[in-house]
């Protein structure tokens, strides 16, 4: 086929173009401008050598063109892009890049990870682990994990796996993206209201997952965060009648220490009834709670090692399924792992595989991934919301007790710079000993416009000299590279943690962290 991209440099339009090159379809892309065109999938597409237009001339789109398909960014800044109006009046087959996922990568037993934090590693370690169940799974990731060639991959597998996005192709079909996945299965992380600037009330938001949930087949199963943000309510008003299965971390989601495994075990029950009494109808449909009995945060320096048990819903008995270990960061990987093991154990693969698969799991590129550790540790992670940061945050803090965090945050995404959301940032980062905001570029599109020193500002406000951690003092904002440097420099001893976090381009400020001169060791 001949298939050409409108907007082909965004994640799942670029990612999916490559890998229908590498099947040996003829592929071409349009982007708005070059300024548009920019790492890391800019460099993708230039590696796999997809010619790419500039300025959508609409003489590109000719008769010959087999498909059409729409990147998210077609029609945000020409809602009558004429590539599209083109492609429409010469009767080529239109449609948008999570249309092209539910064609060529979703198969019959479709597994959809959703949710506003942890979805891209759950599903790249469900994929991971469906290949160590001798599976060979098509899956579609929003960044590539380490051990995986790509992010899209097509198997023999009756199995697949994708990302859900529950932001809409704005301008091009209603509804959240995982709509058009085809959906089987769904793993439901949480609902905590986010893309405020397209959702602008808490219930639009939720009716997004709703949505979603009323288009499951009679026979798919649905694997859920029992006390994820908004998670039961959304099932409760969804009003299906599929079977479920929950999982949950409870207080381990707000550690930021240890925990007596006792604690734990009593708390499954508690937590149960308390949900049971607010949402008796959802616990008829309901058979386990998978659940950590145990943890050990420092089994070994690059893993942790966490036991895990399931209550039956019927007769109230506990299980030992067995100890688990992973690789990924505190509570957010714990999280990540157990979704996955709750999925996978409830569609019927074997225990040993799913804990192999678990263990081997090295992560997924730019979530909590450490690019650095030498004298200090560097993390890149793509938080860019309030409830992601602070999930963040709690999970290097875990892992790193004892050291200073310095947070560099780089404000990108346009809902950071939407009012509502802006404000929500106050408090989301007490759990770092240092803030560091570089440079705030206007965002042209935004009625509100903040600046630098008004993140600098509003995270002061939220700091206190009475908190462990972070202090007024310590949150800066650093619009040159040479200051932002200079601030590391002054503070950063041996062993302290630096966390990027980012939604955009970031390459400058990694290569800035690399090879810092920190303070020289105490002598004993």
């Amino acid at each position: 086929m001949k298939i050409y991209f409108i907007a082909i440099c965004g994640k799942g339009s670029g990612n999916l173009a490559v890998f229908l090159k590498q099947q040996g379809h003829e592929v071409y892309g349009s982007e708005y401008s070059e300024k548009t065109f920019y790492p890391p999938i800019a460099d993708l597409i230039r590696e796999n050598r997809i010619p790419v237009d500039f300025g959508f001339d609409p003489d590109k789109i000719t008769p010959d063109i087999d498909l059409v398909i729409l990147g998210g960014a077609a029609l945000i800044h020409d809602k009558n892009n004429p590539q599209v109006k083109r492609a429409k009046e010469l009767g080529i087959e239109v449609i948008t890049t999570a249309r092209g996922i539910g064609r060529f990568i979703s198969k019959d037993n479709h597994i959809s990870v959703v949710g506003n934090h942890g979805k891209t590693t759950t599903t790249a370690l469900i994929a991971k682990t469906l290949m160590s169940c001798n599976e060979d799974v098509s899956y579609f990731i929003g960044e590539a994990p380490f051990e995986f060639a790509n992010s899209i991959y097509s198997g023999t597998s009756s199995w697949s796996v994708a990302e859900g996005d529950e932001h809409p192709s704005l301008g091009q079909e209603e509804g959240g993206k995982f709509l058009y996945h085809k959906p089987k299965h769904v793993v439901f992380i949480s609902a905590d209201w986010d893309h405020k600037n397209v959702y602008r009330t808490l219930q639009s938001y939720l009716d997004a997952y709703i949505q979603l949930m009323r288009i499951l087949p009679s026979d798919g199963r649905v694997i859920a965060c029992l006390d994820g943000m908004n998670v039961c309510e959304v099932l409760q008003q969804s009003g299906i009648s599929n079977l479920m299965t929950f999982y949950t971390i409870s207080e381990l989601k707000n550690m930021v220490g240890g925990i007596e495994p006792s604690v734990l075990e009593h708390n499954i029950e508690i937590l149960v009834e308390e949900y049971k009494n607010r949402f008796p109808d959802l616990f008829m449909q309901a058979d386990y709670v998978y659940y950590i009995g145990e943890v050990d945060y420092r089994w070994m320096p690059d893993s942790i090692r966490f036991l895990v048990k399931r209550y039956d819903l019927n007769t109230r008995n506990k299980e030992k399924i067995g100890y688990f270990e992973t690789h990924l960061i505190g509570q957010i990987g714990l999280e990540n792992s157990l979704a996955t093991i709750a999925t996978l154990l409830t569609l019927g693969f074997d225990t040993e595989c799913v804990k192999k698969g678990v263990g081997e799991f090295k992560g997924v590129r730019r979530r909590l991934e450490m690019i650095y550790d030498r004298e200090y540790k560097v993390i890149n992670d793509f938080a860019h919301s309030p409830i992601k940061i602070k999930r963040t945050l709690q999970s290097v803090r875990t892992k790193f007790y004892d050291r200073k965090i310095f947070v560099i945050f780089q404000v990108g995404q346009s809902a950071l710079k939407e009012k509502r959301t802006f404000y929500e940032l106050k408090n989301v980062f007490n759990l770092a000993d240092y803030v560091i905001i570089p440079r705030v570029m206007p965002d042209v599109n935004s009625p509100e416009q903040f600046f630098g020193k008004d993140y600098r500002d509003l995270i002061k406000e939220g700091a206190s000299e009475e908190q462990i951690f972070l202090k007024p003092q310590n949150v800066f904002y650093t619009p040159l590279a040479t200051h932002l440097k200079s601030v590391l420099e002054n503070n950063l001893e041996h062993n302290d943690v630096i966390v990027i976090m980012s939604s955009t381009d970031n390459t400058e400020i990694i290569e800035l962290v690399k090879g810092l001169q920190v303070k020289s060791l105490p002598i004993n």
